[in-house]
C-alpha cells in the first residue's frame, strides 16, 4: 500500500497588500482531489470549517496589523519630508531658523524610532497570537486523524524562501503554516475498511473490523455462475473503450509534463508520480 501526501493551504495570509479590505483567513475551499475515496465532501467542509473556526482569533490580528503597518509607513514619511524640509528651507523660512536645532533634530530621529518599535511590537504581539492558534490546530489535526484510518493531517511551517535579489519573499506572512494530509492509497487487493461514521461489524480471522462477512456455505454474488441470456446480451454489447492515463500517449516529454502537472493539482500524490514517472522513462 502506497502513501502520498496533499497540500492543504491556508489563505490570505499576507499583509502586505494594498487592498483596505482585509480577506479573512481561512482553508482552500475545494478538496484535494487526492483525497477522494478517503474524505467525502461533509466530512470535508466539517474539517474545514472546524479549523476555519479554530483561525477566527487570527482576523483583528490581521487587521490591526494592517493599519500599524500603514500608519508606520506614514510616520516614517512625515519624518523624511521634515528632515527634506528643514535641510532645504532653513536658509530661506525664518520661523525654522528660530526652532533649536536640537529639535529639529529629535522628530526625524522620533518618527523613525516609532516605526521600528511599532514593527517589533507588532512582530511580538503576531507570533503570541499565532503560537496559540498553531497550538490549538494541530491539536485538532491530531483528533481528527484519529477518526479516519487512511488519512491523518498535520499542521507545517512554511519554509523561508528568497526572491531574486536575496531578501525573503514570505517575510510578510501573518500565520506561517499549511496543512498536510497524508493518506494510504487504496489496495485493491485487499478489502478496504469503512468509513467510521458506518456501523462497525466484528471480521473473524481478519484484520479488517469494517468488513461484513458472508455466511459458511453461501457463495458471493460476484462469484456465482452467469447465466447463459446476460452472457448473450453482454456479447452483443460494445466493448468499452481503452481509456488512455495521461503517461500512455504522447511524446516522453509531454508525458511528463502532464503528469508533472497532475502532481501540483492534487491529483496524484508524490510517490504516486515517480511510479508513473520511473514507468514513462522506462518505456521511452
Amino acid at each position: 500500500m502506497s502513501n502520498g501526501t496533499a497540500y492543504i493551504a491556508i489563505e490570505n495570509q499576507r499583509i502586505d497588500n494594498c487592498n483596505c479590505s482585509v480577506q479573512p483567513i481561512q482553508l482552500q475551499p475545494v478538496m484535494p482531489a487526492c483525497l477522494n475515496g478517503h474524505l467525502d465532501l461533509h466530512s470535508w467542509e466539517n474539517f474545514r470549517n472546524s479549523a476555519n473556526a479554530i483561525l477566527e482569533p487570527l482576523q483583528p490580528v490581521m487587521r490591526r496589523m494592517f493599519y500599524i503597518r500603514w500608519c508606520g509607513l506614514f510616520l516614517l514619511g512625515m519624518g523624511i519630508g521634515f528632515t527634506v524640509l528643514i535641510s532645504v528651507g532653513r536658509s530661506w523660512i525664518p520661523f525654522i531658523r528660530e526652532i533649536p536645532v536640537f529639535l529639529l533634530t529629535v522628530v526625524p530621529l522620533a518618527t523613525v524610532g516609532i516605526y521600528v518599535l511599532s514593527l517589533v511590537g507588532g512582530k511580538w504581539y503576531v507570533g503570541q497570537q499565532a503560537r496559540s492558534v498553531s497550538d490549538n490546530l494541530s491539536r485538532f489535526c491530531e483528533q481528527t486523524s484519529n477518526q479516519y484510518r487512511t488519512v491523518t493531517f498535520h499542521l507545517r511551517q512554511m519554509g523561508y524562501q528568497y526572491s531574486r535579489r536575496g531578501g525573503l519573499s514570505n517575510f510578510m506572512f501573518l500565520f506561517g503554516y499549511h496543512l498536510e494530509a497524508s493518506y494510504q492509497a487504496q489496495d485493491m487487493q485487499n478489502p478496504t475498511a469503512m468509513p467510521p461514521q458506518y456501523p462497525q461489524y466484528p471480521a473473524a480471522q481478519s484484520g479488517y473490523p469494517n468488513m461484513v462477512q458472508v455466511q459458511p456455505g453461501v457463495q458471493p454474488a460476484w462469484q456465482q455462475p452467469v447465466q447463459g441470456v446476460a452472457v448473450q446480451q453482454d456479447l452483443n454489447m460494445p466493448m468499452p473503450q481503452r481509456v488512455l492515463a495521461p503517461e500512455d500517449e504522447g511524446s516522453v516529454r509531454d508525458r511528463l509534463v502532464r503528469l508533472e502537472e497532475m502532481r501540483n493539482r492534487g491529483e496524484i500524490g508524490q510517490a504516486e508520480y515517480l511510479e508513473r514517472k520511473e514507468k514513462v522513462l522506462q518505456s521511452a
